[in-house]
C-alpha cells in the first residue's frame, strides 16, 4: 500500500471554525471536563496540511503562510503540537509506523478560539487514513481524535473535503451534522490569546448562566434551526464562555464595546476567545474593517479577517 502511494502528496485544507452557539455545563466527574452543546461552522480561513508518504522516517515542519493574517512566534515544542501528536496517535492505533513528510502551513491565528490546532490534527489523521489505511472505519478515526482534544473529532469528517457544520455535544464525541447556513463574518483577532484552561476555570468561579444546561443545550439546536429557516440574521448567537473570557482578558470587553459603537451591531466571542466576530452581509463585508480601524488605536491593534462559512 505504501508503494502505491509513495511520493504522492496529499493536501488537506484545515478550516477554522466558529461557535455560533455554545452552551457549557458544570464540570462532570471523574475527569472534571465540561459537557457542551455547540453549533460549529467551518470557515473559509484555513491552514494547509501537506502529507507525503516516505520510504522511511518521519519529518515534520510547521511554519506560517506568506499570506497569514497574524503570524506569531511558533514557540512551543514540536512534540506538543497537535498535528505532530496526531501522527503518533495514528501509528499507535495501527500498530506500525507510517513514514511521512508532514508540513503545516498556518494561517489561523494561535490562541484565538478558532480551532486551528484541532483542525490541523484532524487534517493529518484524514490524510494518513487515505494514504495508509483507506479501509479504516471512520469511527476509529473519531476515537483517535478524541484522544487528542475535544474539538478534533468535529474536523474528522470523511464525507467530503470540508467538514460539514454540526451540533457538537458531550465532550466532543456526539456530532450531528446539520444543514449549511451561508454567512459572512468579520473576524476580529486581538493582539493576545486566551488560555482555554484559564477560561474554563473562570467559568467555574463565575455565576452560572441563566437556565439549566438541558434548556441551553436545546437552544444551540434552536439557534441553527432559526438560521436555517429564517436566515442567519434572524438568529441570536450566544456563548456561555463569553463572560469567562472577558474575565480572563478584560481588554476583550473594551474591544467588543468599541466595535459595537463603530459598526452599530452586536459583536460576539467565539469559543473561549480571544477572537470576536461580527455577522455581516457579503456586500458590506470588506467595508467593516476600515470603519472599525478609524475609530480607535485599540481597534487598529487588532487583526481583521473577512471570511465566510463553507
Amino acid at each position: 500500500m505504501l508503494t502505491a502511494y509513495a511520493h504522492r502528496t496529499m493536501l488537506v485544507h484545515a478550516h477554522a471554525k466558529l461557535n455560533l452557539a455554545l452552551a457549557v455545563a458544570p464540570p462532570a466527574p471523574p475527569k472534571g471536563y465540561h459537557p457542551i452543546a455547540s453549533w460549529f461552522v467551518p470557515l473559509s480561513l484555513a491552514d494547509d496540511v501537506f502529507v507525503t508518504p516516505a520510504s522511511s522516517g518521519t519529518d515534520f515542519a510547521l511554519y506560517w503562510a506568506p499570506d497569514a493574517p497574524r503570524p506569531s512566534p511558533i514557540d512551543w515544542p514540536i512534540h506538543k503540537d497537535l498535528a505532530f501528536r496526531a501522527h503518533l496517535a495514528f501509528e499507535a492505533a495501527l500498530g506500525r509506523t507510517c513514514p511521512a513528510r508532514i508540513e503545516v502551513l498556518k494561517r489561523i491565528p494561535v490562541g484565538s478560539g478558532l480551532g486551528g490546532g484541532s483542525s490541523d490534527a484532524a487534517a493529518v489523521l484524514r490524510a494518513l487514513r487515505a494514504q495508509f489505511a483507506p479501509d479504516m472505519d471512520p469511527a476509529q478515526l473519531v476515537d483517535m481524535a478524541m484522544s487528542l482534544g475535544s474539538d478534533v473529532a468535529f474536523f474528522c469528517d470523511t464525507h467530503g473535503p470540508t467538514p460539514r457544520p454540526a451540533i457538537v455535544e458531550g465532550f466532543g464525541e456526539r456530532i450531528t451534522r446539520v444543514e449549511h447556513v451561508p454567512l459572512a463574518a468579520l473576524l476580529v483577532v486581538p493582539p493576545f490569546g486566551c488560555n482555554t484552561q484559564a477560561v474554563y476555570c473562570a467559568f467555574d468561579s463565575l455565576p452560572a448562566p441563566a437556565g439549566d444546561f438541558a434548556t441551553r443545550a436545546s437552544l444551540a439546536h434552536a439557534t441553527h434551526d432559526t438560521a436555517r429557516r429564517l436566515g442567519p440574521f434572524a438568529m441570536s448567537p450566544f456563548n456561555d464562555l463569553a463572560p469567562a473570557a472577558t474575565h480572563v482578558a478584560p481588554a476583550l470587553a473594551q474591544i467588543a464595546s468599541e466595535l459595537e459603537r463603530a459598526l452599530s451591531r452586536r459583536v460576539h466571542i467565539t469559543g473561549s476567545g480571544s477572537c470576536l466576530y461580527v455577522p455581516a452581509l457579503n456586500a458590506e463585508l470588506f467595508a467593516l474593517a476600515p470603519r472599525a480601524r478609524a475609530v480607535s488605536a485599540t481597534l487598529r491593534e487588532c487583526t481583521f479577517i473577512e471570511c465566510r462559512t463553507v
